[in-house]
C-alpha cells in the first residue's frame, strides 16, 4: 500500500459523474484526508493506492469547504448540494454525508431535506476501501475565479426549492413586522458581532410585531413560516440577511448595517445570490445605520 496525493479543481481530468448536465462530482477512491487550498480553488486530497476486490467499500458525499462553520458560507457553498443526496443513495447504497463538524443549522437543513442522522458522519471510517464523491470546487463565495454557469444553475435549483416551498399551515401576514435579533448561538467566531440597537427596535416597534429568535428554533420549516408572516422584515447584515431573504416572498427587508453590500461589491457570487433572490422573490431591501434611533417607515401598523 502506498500513499499518493492529487489536486482537484473544476477542470481537473479525473473520473467523475455528471448529474443533470450541471452537477459535476469527482470520484476519488481510498481517501485518507482532504483540505482546500488557501486560494479556494483546489482540493488537496491524500489517498492510498492498493488492490481490492471492492467488497465492503464505504461511500461518502463530501460537501464542506473551508468556512463550513459560517452559516451563510455553508448554505451557499455546501447545502446547495443536499438535494443530490437521495439520488446518490440510489446510485451508491449505504452512502453517508461526510461533514467537517456538527452544527444545529446544518441539522436543520438536513432535516428539511429528509436526511437521517444515521446517514451523516464526521470522519472517514479507516480500515475500509472507500469512494469519496466531491462536488466540483466552484462554490466558494470568496473565490471570484470559478463563477461558472454551472454554479449559477446549481444555486437557482436550490433557491427554487425554497421559493416554491409551502409550509403547513401556510403563513399569513398577521403581523406588521418580523424582527430578527442577531443570534448568539454557533456564530462564526472570527466574524461575530452584536447589535444592541435590535433591543431598541424591539422596544419601539414590538407591538404588532413577531420577534423571531433563531437561537430558539429547531426546524427550518418553522423559521420559513415565521419569516413570511409580515410584510416587513427587520434583521442584521451578513448571513442572517443573505440566507433569510431566500425564505421571503413579496416583502420589504430592513437591514441593520451594510457589510453585506460591501461583500456584494467584492464577491461576484454574493452579488449574484442577492440580485437573483430579490428579483425572483419580489423583495426590496434598505440598509439602516446603527445610529438612527427612529425608523419612521416602521411605525405604521
Amino acid at each position: 500500500m502506498s500513499s499518493k496525493s492529487i489536486y482537484l479543481h473544476d477542470d481537473s481530468v479525473h473520473p467523475h459523474i455528471l448529474l443533470d448536465d450541471v452537477y459535476k462530482l469527482h470520484l476519488v477512491e481510498n481517501v485518507n484526508s482532504y483540505t482546500i487550498t488557501t486560494d479556494y480553488t483546489n482540493r488537496f486530497i491524500e489517498f492510498s493506492s492498493y488492490d481490492s476486490d471492492g467488497s465492503d467499500k464505504k461511500y461518502y458525499f463530501v460537501i464542506d469547504l473551508v468556512h463550513h462553520d459560517a452559516f451563510g458560507h455553508w448554505v451557499y457553498e455546501s447545502a446547495i448540494y443536499l438535494p443530490l443526496f437521495s439520488r446518490l443513495q440510489e446510485l451508491y447504497p449505504g452512502i453517508r454525508l461526510l461533514l467537517k463538524g456538527r452544527k444545529r443549522y446544518k441539522t436543520m437543513f438536513l432535516d428539511f431535506f429528509n436526511i437521517d442522522e444515521v446517514d451523516v458522519c464526521y470522519s472517514i471510517d479507516t480500515g475500509y476501501y472507500n469512494l469519496c464523491i466531491f462536488p466540483s470546487l466552484i462554490s466558494a463565495l470568496n473565490d471570484n475565479r470559478f463563477f461558472t454557469d454551472n454554479y449559477k444553475r446549481i444555486f437557482m435549483n436550490f433557491m427554487h426549492i425554497f421559493r416554491d416551498y409551502e409550509s403547513s399551515p401556510p403563513p399569513t401576514m398577521s403581523y406588521a413586522r418580523v424582527i430578527m435579533p442577531r443570534q448568539s448561538f454557533e456564530n462564526y467566531k472570527n466574524n461575530d458581532r452584536s447589535y444592541p440597537i435590535m433591543d431598541d427596535i424591539i422596544r419601539r416597534f414590538g407591538v404588532g410585531s413577531l420577534v423571531v429568535n433563531t437561537d430558539e428554533l429547531m426546524e427550518l420549516a418553522e423559521q420559513i413560516r415565521r419569516v413570511r408572516s409580515a410584510p416587513i422584515v427587520i434583521l442584521t447584515h451578513g448571513s442572517p440577511f443573505l440566507v433569510n431573504i431566500m425564505f421571503c416572498r413579496n416583502q420589504s427587508i430592513y437591514v441593520v448595517d451594510n457589510i453585506t453590500d460591501n461583500r456584494n461589491v467584492a464577491f461576484c457570487k454574493i452579488r449574484f445570490i442577492m440580485e437573483s433572490i430579490c428579483s425572483m422573490n419580489s423583495i426590496t431591501y434598505k440598509y439602516m445605520d446603527e445610529d438612527i434611533p427612529v425608523f419612521e417607515s416602521l411605525t405604521v401598523i
